[in-house]
């Protein structure tokens, strides 16, 4: 079990549930995007790399997925195809 702890709360990501996911990120830094208000919906931010403009996270996979379509703004299939990157949580 992984948790990951807020200001607010803590969270606890399942393992055997949990995926990772490299997306691109060029909007800055995430934390000062409202990565706080992404752990409501299940979605944690587990490495950020402002170089290569890419940002890791972290969920389950309907999480996810939710994520991409509503917040990051991809549409449901682009999303499904994302997801077969995904790699379990270490």
């Amino acid at each position: 079990m992984l948790s990951f702890k807020s200001h607010i709360t803590e969270f606890r990501l399942d393992k055997a549930r949990a995926f990772m996911l490299t997306i691109d990120w060029e909007h800055g830094n995430p934390n000062d995007q409202g990565a706080d208000e992404w752990e409501a919906e299940g979605i944690f931010v587990h490495d950020y790399n402002p170089r290569k403009y890419e940002m890791t996270i972290a969920g389950t996979k309907p999480a996810l997925i939710r994520w991409l379509t509503l917040t990051y703004g991809m549409l449901k299939n682009e999303a499904m195809r994302a997801m077969k990157d995904a790699k379990p949580l270490r």
